[in-house]
């Protein structure tokens, strides 16, 4: 599909999926008096937004639609015309969780404060009941704007099956989920000895994150791969190093190097990105890594960008290729 995005008076520049929003803005030159002119797959979902001379991003007065991004604010929105939000996730929307969910605080030698640790249990299911368990990252954000126990709760209706969720909240993730040893430890020493006390009995292990969520269970996995049984990232942020960690400049791939190397892995994967993000040709070369070394893995790509309504319409699969 092709669309025409025109600027409106006072604009200088165009931030979108195509961007990385705001970190590659294209300017806005006397050249695109007439529009500026893009080619976008039939099923995109594609998020975009005008940078005044000031900084701010304001909504295309002339879409069709505008969503709340979490880090942007409100922004525009293009679907193209074979785009289909996923059925699952557009059911979770409608209705509310309807299992246990209890909210603990756990006091951490290794980050040197207190953290919060929520845990949910689906309807159902009992406190004593053995489940696999998923550990969560951006832990907060995957409850409200993932919506990931309404969706873990209308797989159940479909004959999924069960797991418990904990959700782990960042104080500083930009830090803490970029191959930080201190988190490793609060994870592996502090958390996973606490987990059956927190959240019940569990027979199988999983992490799950987006983004530097994605790159954090993926080191996870890799430092103590015996202990879980798979992983889910959804545009993993595979990019940089323990010795250049910041994924938006580095163009190591380390995490690629070290499963390509042999390093042992948990048996299971989800990797899940959107073709209009930068992020997208790492995830598909460690999905490729992943293949090539025999465990199994399921691949997902979507025509969208590195947001929550991409991540969201990958969840419902997500948990279908670690659960089965």
């Amino acid at each position: 599909m092709k669309a025409i995005l025109e600027p409106p008076t006072g604009t200088r520049a165009l931030v979108s999926d195509l961007t990385d929003m705001t970190r590659n803005p294209r300017p806005v030159t006397e050249d695109d008096g007439s529009g500026i002119g893009l080619v976008l797959p039939d099923d995109a979902y594609f998020q975009y937004a005008w940078q005044t001379a000031d900084g701010r991003l304001v909504p295309d007065p002339d879409a069709p639609e505008t969503n709340r991004n979490v880090w942007y604010g409100n922004v525009s929105v293009i679907r193209g015309p074979e785009q289909r939000d996923d059925g699952l996730a557009l059911r979770a929307a409608r209705v509310k969780p309807r299992g246990t969910l209890k909210r603990h605080r756990l006091e951490s030698a290794a980050l040197g404060q207190v953290r919060r640790v929520n845990t949910y249990t689906p309807a159902g299911y009992t406190s004593t009941a053995e489940l696999p368990l998923i550990l969560v990252q951006d832990g907060t954000a995957f409850q409200r704007i993932g919506l990931l126990p309404n969706i873990l709760e209308e797989t159940l209706a479909e004959g999924g099956r069960p797991a418990r969720l904990v959700f782990l909240e960042p104080a500083d993730r930009d830090s803490e989920y970029s191959f930080s040893a201190a988190y490793h430890r609060f994870v592996f020493e502090e958390l996973i000895p606490d987990l059956t006390e927190l959240a019940g009995p569990y027979d199988e292990l999983f992490l799950l994150g987006a983004s530097l969520g994605g790159l954090v269970s993926t080191t996870l996995a890799l430092e103590r791969p015996q202990l879980f049984a798979g992983v889910a990232t959804l545009s993993g942020a595979f990019l940089g190093s323990p010795a250049d960690p910041d994924p938006y400049v580095s163009e190591g791939e380390w995490l690629l190097g070290r499963i390509t190397a042999g390093a042992e892995l948990p048996e299971r994967w989800f990797v899940g990105t959107g073709t209009l993000e930068w992020l997208h040709r790492p995830n598909e070369r460690v999905a490729d890594a992943l293949r090539d070394r025999g465990v199994t893995s399921t691949y997902l790509e979507l025509s969208a960008g590195h947001n929550w309504v991409n991540w969201r319409n990958m969840l419902a699969r997500a948990l279908a290729a670690l659960l089965g």
